[in-house]
């Protein structure tokens, strides 16, 4: 009898252990999800503010203009030298570049919307990455380049890859601003396809990441930028979105004075 009861007592003690196992496990990945939650929630934050500054570069040319037009009106119409050919000409002015400014923000709308995980031809997501950050490499004085194979097509989300291009883009740009003046600032974005798969790379002569850190720049929280300037939560959301798809990986090599992001996708 105390051996069967001993035996109903080990089992008890086994199920209370392993029901507290399951529940210790449950709210283990409870934290988990919402660390995780929360990361994607600051990363989405950081990219905004971004973005908005993007916005104001691009429309601080057309407002300016559009000042210069104001000013322009107003001394002419002091002078009485207003004419019904030179108002026409401030008009149409006028309605152009409102219209540039307001397809600057559509392209961003665009550029946010989601999507599903579909077959895509790689240079539509370079291409639009590239109209985002162009103006503000053109005012770095960084030189772009691209080698793009426009018939490699990848299965993926099209708008997750625009997000990490242009974060590894930003931050070559940004990589530029701390270190001494080069000759010649480049990146340059590139395709190659072998029998490993589809490979985008994406390269800068910003100087290069330090052996010492390489390892942990895909890790939450890390950052080189100065304070204020850098989440540290970029490039793991990049990781993290590019490898959500199965075969897709991101990894980064640095020599030379040189840095090389590569997306690749397996075939």
């Amino acid at each position: 009898m105390s051996l069967f009861n001993d035996k109903n007592s080990e089992e008890n003690r086994l199920k209370e252990m392993i029901q507290s196992l399951q529940a210790t496990i449950q709210e283990k990945n409870k934290e988990l999800h919402e660390k995780e939650y929360l990361l994607i929630e600051q990363a989405k934050l950081a990219q905004m503010g971004e973005m908005l500054n993007m916005i104001a570069h691009q429309w601080r040319q057309p407002l300016n203009a559009l000042s210069a037009s104001a000013i322009n009106l107003s001394f002419k119409n002091e002078l009485n030298l207003l004419t019904p050919e030179f108002i026409e000409e401030i008009s149409k002015f006028i309605q152009k570049e409102t219209l540039t400014m307001s397809g600057i923000i559509d392209d961003f709308m665009e550029f946010n919307k989601s999507d599903i995980n579909r077959e895509f031809f790689l240079y539509e997501a370079v291409n639009e990455a590239i109209k985002m950050i162009t103006p503000q490499l053109r005012n770095k004085s960084i030189l772009l380049e691209t080698e793009i194979d426009k018939d490699l097509k990848v299965f993926h989300n099209i708008k997750s890859i625009e997000h990490v291009l242009l974060n590894i883009i930003t931050n070559a740009k940004d990589a530029f601003d701390s270190k001494e003046e080069t000759t010649e600032k480049k990146i340059k974005i590139s395709t190659q396809c072998d029998e490993k798969g589809i490979r985008l790379d994406i390269e800068d002569n910003a100087g290069g990441i330090p052996e010492e850190i390489i390892n942990k720049i895909f890790d939450p929280y890390f950052t080189t930028k100065a304070k204020g300037k850098g989440t540290g939560i970029g490039l793991y959301m990049s990781k993290l979105m590019v490898e959500n798809v199965a075969g897709a990986s991101l990894n980064v090599e640095t020599k030379n004075g040189t840095t090389i992001f590569s997306v690749l996708f397996n075939q």
